[in-house]
């Protein structure tokens, strides 16, 4: 199976999926200048694509950026980009590292106790007590 997607109704429509056409970028990165799936990207995508392309080898590098939503999705990889735009920092190691983040959040920091909820008498270490359930003291 190359690719599953909902059927659509109608006549002379093209529907075009990028993700369906990035293991085509990996071997032909020169794809991306004519192919009709990426000249329909998300807006925050297409900026990324015309500043990394301004640059030599833009189109390996873009490539890289677009292959992130094959594990982890369009929306995520547009949030990234648009995050990478805000902070003027478009490169491909910030998008990726972006959209890492996004995608494996780090775990909240520990909250602090509040006063009420505190041990006013801190629980003491004391095996002999369970000597008492078994019926007899236990000798070393």
């Amino acid at each position: 199976m190359i690719a599953t997607h909902a059927r659509r109704m109608g006549r002379d429509k093209t529907i075009t999926d990028p993700q369906h056409y990035l293991q085509v970028l990996e071997r032909k990165p020169g794809a991306l200048r004519n192919g009709l799936p990426f000249q329909k990207l998300p807006r925050a995508i297409t900026l990324v694509q015309e500043h990394l392309q301004a640059k030599a080898g833009g189109d390996k590098a873009f490539v890289e950026v677009l292959l992130a939503a094959r594990d982890h999705g369009m929306d995520i990889l547009e949030t990234a980009c648009a995050m990478a735009l805000e902070q003027k920092t478009v490169t491909v190691t910030v998008i990726l590292n972006l959209v890492h983040r996004l995608a494996h959040p780090l775990p909240p920091s520990p909250q602090q106790t509040p006063e009420a909820l505190h041990l006013k008498e801190e629980p003491t270490a004391d095996c002999s007590r369970y000597d008492t359930l078994r019926g007899k003291p236990y000798v070393h």
